[in-house]
């Protein structure tokens, strides 16, 4: 229970809002993460409804909200976990934030897949076939990326389209526990800039040979040359080779018209 005391008439001392672990609660934290939320749900509603381009499409770059909420997820995750690691392991870690995180998942893909089946206004275009619903469940029960089905945008997450934020916490978080937070702030601080500087401006030219074995496997290769544009290096860029090897399988997108 938090621990919240005020100066009142009598002199009493002010004492900080306090966490259930006894670490300081910064209520302004809340008020910027439920104006955001507002933002996006105005955003979505307008422009999802009404056009990007109308009277009524309101709020052109509120999804900017959502790189907001990563933000503050990586300072709260950050502020929670960085002096725990000494009786923490990392597994106790993943364990705490797959309870945290993934009931809200479990519950939004169910409501996903009953919303589909049960849309009074989308009969005529949800028609899929009962094994793709089926996968496109399980996947988004795992929070992995579902095949397409019918009446859906093509997103990564076909009955709960905004899980895909989820999906990139729980990549976030795993990229924490297992490297960032072992990086000193000075490290972090060149991967942000760089990434920052970069992330509009790179040059990523590949070629690649498929070979297939069946209507439902392939073998891929692919061989890829990255040239980042970053400032921070004398030369002004960062050059990456990759060579990538994988066997595909194909699934059968079959929808009823």
């Amino acid at each position: 229970m938090n621990d919240v005391s005020t100066l009142g008439q009598t002199g009493s001392a002010v004492r900080a809002d306090r966490t259930s672990t006894g670490k300081e609660h910064f209520e302004v934290l809340d008020g910027l993460r439920g104006s955001a939320a507002i933002l996006i749900v105005i955003f979505h509603v307008f422009n999802y409804s009404f056009g990007w381009d109308t009277p009524l499409s309101l709020m052109h770059h509120a999804y900017l909200a959502v790189d907001f909420f990563f933000g503050l997820s990586g300072f709260v995750v950050a502020y929670a976990y960085d002096d725990r690691w000494t009786r923490m392991s990392t597994l106790q870690f993943f364990r705490v934030r797959l309870i945290r995180l993934h009931p809200l998942v479990l519950v939004g893909a169910t409501f996903g897949l009953l919303g589909y089946l049960f849309d009074p206004f989308g009969k005529a275009i949800n028609q899929t076939s009962t094994p793709m619903l089926l996968l496109a469940y399980v996947t988004s029960l795992l929070l992995l990326p579902s095949p397409p089905v019918g009446g859906r945008q093509n997103e990564s997450q076909a009955l709960n389209g905004p899980a895909w934020s989820l999906m990139q916490e729980y990549l976030g978080n795993i990229a924490y526990a297992l490297i960032l937070r072992r990086l000193r702030a000075p490290t972090l601080g060149i991967i942000f800039i760089f990434y920052t500087v970069s992330h509009d401006n790179v040059l990523s030219p590949g070629a690649g040979i498929d070979f297939t074995l069946s209507s439902l496997w392939s073998i891929k290769l692919d061989y890829q040359h990255q040239r980042y544009a970053a400032p921070v290096v004398l030369s002004g860029y960062l050059n990456a080779n990759a060579l990538t090897v994988g066997i595909e399988y194909h699934l059968a997108r079959r929808h009823r018209k």
